[in-house]
């Protein structure tokens, strides 16, 4: 194994603190995407019609947060299946993230049961997905190193 051609990844605590980190960061950005927005007239209202509306805000700082500490135990998971764990996990992460793209779109048809959402709601989702990804590949793919 050519030592040029692997890569090691930081110990544990340090990832799951960036990706924590990450997170946060994530959300705060994403909130304030959400409030600068919502000041502008942009509807969220994209509950399923048989279920409570959690409060948006929330939903924008929690999701952000779980789905890059999901995000960042795959990173842990990665040295079982690559020899280059942090350059496998940003392809990973990137097709990740061009996959999330997927579900506002579904907004726009209503599909799965989902009310639909005008345009300028799902243009907003995806900005908020594409920080979410960037602040989370960089900081993660940057302190992931030992």
């Amino acid at each position: 194994m050519n030592s040029a051609t692997t890569e090691t990844l930081a110990p544990a605590g340090r990832i799951w603190m960036t990706g924590l980190l990450a997170g946060v960061i994530a959300g705060i950005a994403n909130l304030v995407i959400y409030f600068i927005a919502n000041a502008l007239g942009v509807a969220f209202n994209i509950a399923p019609p048989d279920l409570p509306a959690p409060p948006f805000p929330l939903m924008v700082v929690l999701i952000s947060i779980v789905f890059i500490l999901i995000g960042t135990f795959v990173l842990t998971l990665m040295p079982r299946f690559s020899q280059r764990p942090i350059s496998t996990w940003r392809t990973v992460a990137i097709v990740a993230l061009v996959l999330s793209f997927l579900q506002p779109l579904l907004l726009l048809t209503g599909m799965g049961g989902m009310p639909t959402a005008g345009l300028n709601t799902v243009i907003v989702l995806e900005i908020m997905h594409l920080v979410a990804g960037i602040v989370a590949i960089y900081l993660l793919v940057t302190r992931a190193r030992a």
